[in-house]
């Protein structure tokens, strides 16, 4: 097993442990502002599950969601870290997704 397989393996566990502490503790319905790394951690769980299943390429996946996750979550408004607690156990909201999407174009 190559070192950076081992790593991203690595990161991956730390994300899914990370999103289930975040889900165990939040109660639905109630609104909760989240931290710009809080919300950096989600973006790259969601954009890293979805180019590796789009493309199966995990070395490329993780380093171009690590760059737009970065500069998706310091490009976002405040408004944008101030979500439900039922949009936060899911992921992200549709409008960080878009400012994720926006800067994903522009790693490579």
């Amino acid at each position: 097993m190559t070192l950076f397989r081992r790593m991203a393996g690595a990161l991956l566990a730390a994300i899914f442990i990370n999103g289930l502490m975040i889900a165990t503790s939040v109660a639905p319905a109630q609104a909760e502002i989240i931290s710009r790394e809080q919300l950096r951690l989600r973006m790259l769980d969601v954009c890293v599950y979805q180019e590796y299943r789009r493309k199966n390429k995990p070395d490329s996946a993780v380093r171009r969601c690590q760059c737009a996750s970065k500069k998706a979550s310091k490009n976002v408004g405040d408004s944008d870290l101030n979500v439900s607690r039922w949009s936060s156990s899911r992921g992200i909201t549709s409008g960080q997704k878009s400012a994720l999407l926006a800067e994903l174009r522009g790693c490579s």
